[in-house]
């Protein structure tokens, strides 16, 4: 254990650091050679009033090829978050994920450890486990190339390219569920007059009773996100990576990269290398939030933040 405090104090300063670019609404972006580490990483915070995404890597000696992207979910609220110890219940639970990595010796007891320490603090704040819509939560995406895994909760997702060529990306879990409750939100506005009653129902009935259906559970709809609830880990997909030798690059990156629909596309992962290809990050999300402004009376938030993490072996 004492050896390992170096390393954790390093990365301590790391999380400090993307913390202070999402606070100050600051583009993060980090680029290095090719080698264990990223050779990417870059962030907008776009709209979002609370920043809950957060990168997950270190540095160079510690832990390689352990790396992803987390999306912080708060519990549903219209106005004002709650909040605890100042922080947004997404904000808890990203950081939980990041912190449970440094620890941890591989992705999957990571992922463990971090359900713990949210069903912990689910406990210590009175918040009912059954309530999913209530609980701090975190989508992720999160590769373990040593392992050749990677795992996928939530509507975080991730392209990888083999050096001959080949393409694979993760479906959405969500789609489905995204589109349902889109549906029904569309339908409440077309069927109030006031906007913003019909928006206070959408988040005080409707996706209640979604989440509650939806959240780590076995239904049609059902996806899973890390929360402290037990049956988490039942939920979580996992999938085989290529070996170092024959991956030439991944690419994980949080929702706000793209809109649900592109999600759907049966090219999704030679779209979305095309695009940053030839553009870049930017290039994907200047599209993105195009496609967003056409609809924004609809959504509740313009543009969504996102996070990207680009990682390619040495060569």
């Amino acid at each position: 254990m004492v050896a390992q405090k170096p390393c954790l104090r390093k990365f301590d300063i790391q999380v400090k650091l993307c913390h202070y670019f999402l606070q100050h609404q600051s583009p993060f972006s980090v680029r290095k050679e090719r080698g264990r580490m990223p050779t990417e990483i870059r962030y907008s915070r776009g709209t979002s009033q609370y920043p809950e995404d957060l990168p997950i890597f270190f540095p160079a000696g510690s832990k390689e090829g352990l790396f992803g992207v987390a999306d912080g979910v708060s519990g549903l609220w219209f106005g004002q978050p709650p909040l605890f110890g100042g922080k947004t219940g997404g904000q808890i639970a990203s950081s939980a994920l990041v912190a449970a990595c440094a620890a941890e010796r591989s992705a999957e007891t990571a992922i463990l450890e971090a359900n713990r320490r949210l069903r912990t603090n689910a406990r210590k704040t009175g918040l009912n486990l059954l309530w999913s819509e209530t609980l701090p939560a975190a989508a992720f995406t999160l590769a373990d190339i040593k392992d050749q895994t990677l795992w996928q909760a939530g509507d975080c997702m991730a392209v990888w390219e083999t050096v001959r060529g080949s393409v694979s990306f993760t479906p959405n879990p969500m789609l489905a569920y995204e589109r349902w409750v889109l549906g029904l939100r569309d339908e409440l506005v077309a069927k109030d007059g006031d906007r913003k009653r019909a928006m206070q129902k959408f988040f005080g009935e409707t996706l209640v009773q979604t989440r509650r259906q939806c959240v780590n559970t076995s239904d049609a709809l059902g996806y899973a996100v890390l929360n402290g609830q037990p049956q988490f880990l039942e939920h979580v997909r996992r999938y085989l990576l290529p070996s170092i030798e024959n991956l030439r690059r991944i690419l994980l990156f949080t929702d706000g990269l793209v809109t649900v629909e592109d999600t759907a596309r049966p090219d999704f992962g030679e779209w979305i290398l095309d695009l940053y290809d030839h553009g870049g990050f930017e290039a994907i999300l200047a599209r993105t939030r195009e496609e967003k402004s056409l609809v924004a009376a609809k959504s509740h938030e313009l543009h969504a933040e996102t996070t990207l993490v680009v990682w390619e072996p040495e060569v």
